[in-house]
């Protein structure tokens, strides 16, 4: 809980803070949609709370780079070896972690816009692993660069856009309804 407390305070915060300093400096020649700003205001919110856990968030220090370049090993060594709590953390995390991304997406509500969801799925965590390798670089942190990270990334982008195109279609919602009445 400490930990929710000192990023929201520290770190989201401060930058919901400036988006909404920008936001209201823009006003007059944007138009406040109230539904996609707060929309908006959320992603912003959610982003800088990935960014901080997968950027700055403490981890273990040492004199090595952490990295796997093997599509498939870490999660094989979890299956081969039994999952204990840190394989579990370490694959719900990173499929859970990255479900809004897929969400907002639907909602064209992106970090890269005029990507198709494929795309954006893959980008977005290859941004996320290129991050923590220029931190580990810099010497300003050290995170693992792995490749199976950006296996399930993708995999909870996909997965979190497909729930809402699901909901959408299950309960004969109309997607070009909803956008004009975000945007």
């Amino acid at each position: 809980m400490r930990l929710f407390i000192d990023i929201f305070t520290f770190f989201v915060g401060p930058t919901l803070l400036a988006y909404l300093l920008i936001r209201l400096s823009l006003i007059k020649w944007f138009k406040v949609r109230v539904v996609k700003d707060a929309l908006i205001l959320l992603f912003v919110a959610y982003v800088a709370f990935v960014l901080f856990i997968v950027w700055f968030d403490r981890s273990i220090p040492t004199d090595y780079l952490l990295f796997n370049l093997v599509p498939f090993y870490t999660l094989y060594e979890y299956f081969s070896r039994g999952f204990n709590h840190i394989a579990v953390v370490n694959i719900l995390g990173n499929l859970i972690m990255t479900l809004p991304f897929g969400m907002f997406a639907y909602f064209k509500i992106n970090v890269i816009p005029k990507l198709n969801i494929f795309w954006y799925s893959l980008c977005i965590p290859i941004i996320i692993e290129l991050g923590q390798l220029v931190i580990y670089m810099s010497g300003y942190g050290m995170r693992s660069v792995d490749i199976d990270d950006i296996i399930l990334n993708s995999a909870g982008i996909l997965i979190g856009y497909f729930i809402v195109n699901s909901c959408f279609k299950r309960f004969h919602w109309n997607q070009e309804r909803i956008l004009r009445w975000i945007y």
